[in-house]
């Protein structure tokens, strides 16, 4: 049996599926107790991740340019690893 669907039906599916999906920032302040930086993650993203400190970890990457390089200020990036 073959069902079939009406038009509206057919551009919700398509809105879906061709959808770019979300993007969102936010500004968070470093905080300096004596001995290191600490970064705080905003609990509305945690809630998305459905966040678990003890399942998560936290990578950083710093990247040096050579000294030579035009832009030779260093990068930092970071991101969230699961598990």
């Amino acid at each position: 049996m073959v069902k079939k669907i009406g038009k509206e039906e057919v551009e919700e599916i398509k809105e879906f599926l061709t959808s770019e999906g979300e993007k969102r920032t936010k500004d968070t302040n470093i905080i300096f107790d004596g001995k290191q930086y600490s970064i705080r993650i905003p609990k509305e993203f945690a809630d998305i991740l459905e966040f678990d400190k003890n399942g998560y970890k936290f990578e950083f990457l710093l990247e040096i340019p050579p000294y030579t390089a035009e832009n030779n200020k260093p990068k930092l990036t970071g991101r969230l690893i699961r598990g």
